[in-house]
């Protein structure tokens, strides 16, 4: 609340709320910030900057795995000793209230990227994988 309100745009977000900035250093896993927490009363957004505030790197306004429909996530691939910028921002013009943010951080599945593409054999056993914790692609093509 009170905070100092600037029109910011990037990661396909533009923003005229009042913001505020936390920072938090990569330790080379796969990070997530939320303000999903039951403290967050008003409709937030992120947006994830790194190399001290001058590339947006991901935003998002929503995120429909929060149990709080108020909250947002960002996830990302954090380079070790790399430190980020978290703003958080009211979702619509001039809104503003409490929320809370936490990041966690968790290992990629070993198959996550096509590089690292696990084989399968022709009549061999069945493996059992998961998408759980796995990186989303935006890919077009195949009819998808």
């Amino acid at each position: 609340v009170d905070a100092t309100t600037r029109t910011i745009s990037g990661c396909g977000i533009v923003k005229a709320s009042p913001e505020v900035f936390y920072t938090v250093v990569g330790n080379g896993r796969k990070m997530t910030a939320s303000t999903c927490s039951g403290a967050t009363n008003f409709a937030t957004s992120l947006m994830l900057w790194q190399f001290q505030c001058s590339t947006c790197a991901w935003g998002s306004n929503a995120d429909s795995s929060c149990d709080n429909a108020n909250g947002a996530k960002v996830t990302w691939d954090s380079i070790a000793d790399q430190t980020y910028t978290l703003v958080v921002f009211g979702r619509l013009a001039d809104s503003e209230g409490n929320f809370g943010i936490s990041v966690t951080d968790f290992e990629n599945p070993g198959n996550d990227y096509c590089a690292q593409a696990q084989s399968l054999q022709i009549n061999g056993a069945e493996v059992v994988g998961t998408t759980v914790d796995a990186t989303t692609w935006t890919i077009s093509g195949c009819g998808i």
